[in-house]
């Protein structure tokens, strides 16, 4: 969620971030990718952190149970679909990778990684 933050707060002062670890990360944040349906990607992944962080409290307050599972779920297989396709669009049709893009992609991975996990273990009880 920091990382969506930052790059959030760098897009909306027209600032690019330096990259640390990869060459050209300029390349894939001020791409025409780096954008869906006309808003920032760093927008949406902050948007998306958010909804996350949100079910994650219902999820303690509640415990695993539907709807916020679903939401949790459908969140979670979403977000690691699209950084599958932003990691394929970073390596093969830019030629350049984002240190703060590919974060963000293996966070998303984690992520279903937890969730997959806590949707096991509520099977379980």
């Amino acid at each position: 969620m920091i990382n969506a933050l930052y790059l959030s707060l760098e897009h909306a002062r027209d600032a690019v971030p330096t990259c640390i670890v990869f060459d050209r990360c300029d390349a894939v944040l001020t791409s025409p990718y780096a954008y869906a349906f006309g808003m920032p990607l760093a927008y949406i992944g902050l948007a998306f952190y958010a909804a996350v962080f949100f079910c994650g409290l219902l999820v303690i307050v509640r415990g695993w149970k539907p709807p916020v599972s679903t939401v949790a779920a459908a969140l979670a297989i979403i977000a690691v679909l699209a950084s599958g396709v932003l990691f394929s669009i970073q390596a093969f049709v830019i030629g350049a990778f984002c240190l703060y893009c590919v974060i963000s992609e293996i966070v998303s991975v984690l992520i279903v990684g937890v969730v997959g996990a806590i949707a096991y273990a509520a099977r379980r009880y």
